[in-house]
């Protein structure tokens, strides 16, 4: 169900979810705050993401989200952010996989009454999906 934390007072997305309800859902998480009534929810946007964006309005039934003016020097902060973010869960990804795939060869091996060893195999990068 994901992170119940009582004093968020801003919520920043740095892509339009692909399914309205995420953004709904995610902007709650504003209203729960201390300081509910200033709430934010900030929707960072490239001009790809209009088809997800109007269903996002559609949904909420607004013609149009505020829009605020931002300088340069702000995106290119969100850019680098967000370029560690993908390194973050790239990384991430990796290992949940490496401890799948690692899961799956000592069932196999119990099941086989044979001997598993995950360090064997350590040094051997998992392939990216």
């Amino acid at each position: 169900r994901g992170l119940d934390i009582p004093s968020v007072g801003a919520v920043v997305h740095y892509h339009v979810p692909r399914i309205p309800s995420l953004y709904i859902h995610r902007c709650g998480r504003t209203a729960r705050g201390p300081r509910s009534a200033g709430g934010v929810s900030l929707l960072l946007m490239s001009p790809r993401e209009q088809t997800d964006y109007r269903k996002v309005c559609d949904a909420l039934r607004e013609e149009e989200l505020p829009m605020y003016e931002a300088s340069q020097a702000f995106f290119d902060a969100a850019q680098r952010r967000m370029a560690v973010a993908k390194k973050v869960e790239a990384e991430e990804n990796k290992a949940g996989k490496k401890g799948r795939i690692e899961g799956w060869l000592a069932r196999q091996a119990s099941e086989m009454d044979l001997p598993f060893d995950a360090e064997a195999g350590a040094d051997e990068d998992v392939p990216d999906a």
